[in-house]
């Protein structure tokens, strides 16, 4: 799922949520769930717990060490 947000959410986005920044070069944030930057400006794809990339999944065991 994704999701358009306009200048002013994305911008309260980016002051509320943890931001997680890959080696890959893929941006998630969360707040309590997780967004997914995608190529179009302002739209998000929205992922929830169950169904995290295996990547973020990865990243965030190796904080939690």
């Amino acid at each position: 799922m994704e999701v358009k947000f306009t200048k002013e959410q994305t911008d309260f986005l980016n002051k509320i949520s943890t931001i997680v920044h890959m080696t890959s070069g893929s941006t998630y944030r969360h707040i309590p769930f997780w967004f997914k930057e995608t190529e179009e400006e302002g739209v998000y794809e929205l992922l929830t717990f169950e169904h995290l990339p295996d990547e973020l999944t990865e990243a965030l065991k190796n904080m939690r060490e």
